[in-house]
């Protein structure tokens, strides 16, 4: 409708206005929801009624109130998040550029700008999904250090200790083991410490009651792992083919380019289920403290006790 009624200028300026508003909007959302994964500035408080304290059932009742809003939104966290939340956007606008024009190509429609869309759109995608890699490493070291729990539930390591990481298992609560496990030895360790043969902590650490639900966080995890693989080997697939001057005419990958945008739409689902599992049983995880040995500070039988009233 109003594509001829503006100029190419303002056309421009409404796109960045939208990139911008989208990006600042996933900045607030990221900060309250890091701070259900990792709570800073804030105490918490009885609430009250009319003045008088308030109970229900012989308990009182708590809220959180804010008493540094930096400490808040700079949560330990939220960096770390909203770096890999941006990403995962770049990689799904980047693969849907990529699908549209490389539909486009195959269909002979609009060939010279779906070409230039397409190239951009390539080297965008091989950026962000190498990026990835980086940011979600800092981002497991970051969920280890204030969340464990949910880092050993993403690996199914049940038993603190020197970890493997995992590549394709089924895990076996009952067994607390992996099924059909293959796994790069020491590699979790390796991810944690830069040791393979340092401790990692296991969910033996936590009660049964406070533990993630694993085989949900196991396998979302997973999933959004191995795609972003295959996202790295496309994009570095393709940019070869680019390279050589033979992309364009190779119709199979341009095929597989029109469908391959469902994946980065799965991953980036994927991601909030896993973080979302994996913050389970607690609306707002409470911190753990650690021992100089790099151990969870836990009670006499073993487990760690949470202080729920922070």
């Amino acid at each position: 409708f109003g594509w001829d009624r503006v100029g190419p200028r303002m056309h421009f300026f409404s796109t960045v206005m939208v990139c911008l508003g989208s990006i600042f909007s996933s900045v607030w959302i990221v900060v309250a929801n890091s701070w259900q994964q990792t709570p800073a500035g804030h105490h918490v408080v009885q609430m009250t009624r009319d003045g008088e304290p308030l109970f229900r059932d012989g308990m009182p009742v708590l809220r959180a109130e804010i008493v540094d809003f930096w400490a808040l939104v700079f949560n330990p966290s939220t960096v770390h998040r909203l770096v890999h939340v941006w990403i995962g956007a770049f990689i799904l606008g980047a693969f849907f550029i990529m699908s549209i024009s490389a539909y486009y190509l195959l269909r002979g429609r609009h060939v010279e700008f779906a070409k230039r869309s397409f190239a951009g759109a390539l080297l965008f995608a091989t950026l962000a999904s190498l990026a990835a890699v980086v940011s979600g490493h800092f981002q497991a070291r970051s969920v280890y250090r204030y969340q464990p729990a949910k880092l050993a539930a993403f690996e199914a390591h049940y038993r603190t200790g020197p970890a493997d990481l995992s590549l394709i298992g089924l895990p076996d609560d009952a067994g607390e083991t992996i099924r059909f496990n293959l796994a790069i030895p020491g590699g979790l360790s390796f991810l944690v410490h830069d040791d393979f043969d340092r401790m990692v902590v296991g969910l033996d650490r936590f009660r049964l009651a406070d533990r993630p639900p694993v085989l949900l966080s196991f396998a979302s995890y997973h999933v959004m792992i191995g795609l972003g693989m295959l996202f790295i080997l496309l994009t570095v697939a393709a940019a070869f083919l680019h390279w050589r001057r033979r992309l364009f005419e190779t119709r199979f990958m341009l095929w597989v380019f029109v469908f391959a945008v469902v994946g980065p739409v799965l991953a980036n689902e994927l991601g909030w289920v896993a973080a979302e599992v994996g913050r389970q049983p607690w609306i707002v995880h409470p911190p753990v403290s650690w021992t100089e040995e790099g151990d969870l500070v836990v009670g006499p039988d073993g487990v760690v006790v949470y202080d729920e009233s922070l």
